[in-house]
């Protein structure tokens, strides 16, 4: 998936990002660098902790449930994630009606691919509210 997309999820979860060196030989990050030629900048999101090197909102249902769970939070509970089979509804109770109503088409086997392109659909909305 878009690695765009799962960023504007990381920074919706509020996400700090921090800076790193990956290091070409050994694989591993380090927080500083030196002159070694070996060491490459790079910036990571910061989760529980730790540098995050992939981020997993496409793939993980215990990565995407922590989108879906802030959208229900927000503002005491102004809106309402409804997965119905592969469809999801997202309800507004500040404004009424539906905030997001977002059709799939994607097949059973699918459904995080649903749910995922219905949270970043609504972060780019509620983004620019």
């Amino acid at each position: 998936m878009n690695t765009k997309e799962n960023t504007l999820l990381a920074d919706f979860l509020g996400w700090e990002k921090e800076g790193f060196y990956f290091n070409l030989k050994t694989g591993n990050l380090v927080k500083k660098g030196n002159d070694n030629c070996d060491l490459q900048p790079a910036m990571y999101y910061i989760k529980n902790g730790k540098p995050v090197q992939s981020l997993l909102f496409n793939s993980d249902w215990n990565w995407l449930m922590l989108v879906v769970e802030k959208i229900n939070t927000i503002e005491g509970g102004r809106f309402t994630f409804q997965i119905m089979s592969m469809d999801v509804e997202i309800h507004d109770y500040l404004k009424g009606g539906l905030y997001i109503d977002f059709f799939s088409g994607n097949t059973p086997d699918q459904l995080i691919k649903s749910v995922y392109e219905a949270c970043v659909e609504f972060v780019k909305k509620y983004s620019y509210e």
